[in-house]
């Protein structure tokens, strides 16, 4: 018997059941590497993971969502990197009784300075 749950979120999403149904999205957190003298940031860096596959009326699982990213920063000297850092897994669907798949888990930002050699991290 084919199965009626969706496919998780990845690179490609999963296919979902055997109906076509439930795909899960394309994608997950990438990872982003910035290596520079200097960064001003008066927006945002962003890298979200991706939604897990929707289930409609069935009552199988819905599909996983994919983790957030990686954003690192790496600068030659010591000063602050402004804007807004949005990393975050995606959202987990609900089936029709209400019972969620796994949401995709928090995606992590490291900035610091590399003075001879040494990895210094910068809070944000």
């Amino acid at each position: 018997m084919a199965s009626l749950g969706s496919g998780g979120a990845g690179n490609p999403g999963g296919d979902g059941d055997a109906l076509g149904k439930g795909k899960g999205q394309n994608g997950t957190g990438g990872l982003i590497i910035i290596y520079s003298d200097n960064c001003e940031n008066f927006g945002n860096f962003t890298n979200n993971g991706s939604d897990g596959g929707t289930q409609g009326n069935y009552t199988q699982p819905t599909g996983g969502a994919s983790g957030g990213g990686s954003i690192n920063i790496f600068l030659n000297y010591e000063n602050t990197v402004n804007g807004n850092f949005a990393i975050s897994g995606g959202i987990g669907p609900k089936n029709k009784n209400n019972i969620s798949s796994g949401a995709g888990g928090s995606g992590t930002a490291t900035i610091g300075t590399i003075i001879n050699g040494q990895f210094k991290k910068i809070d944000i």
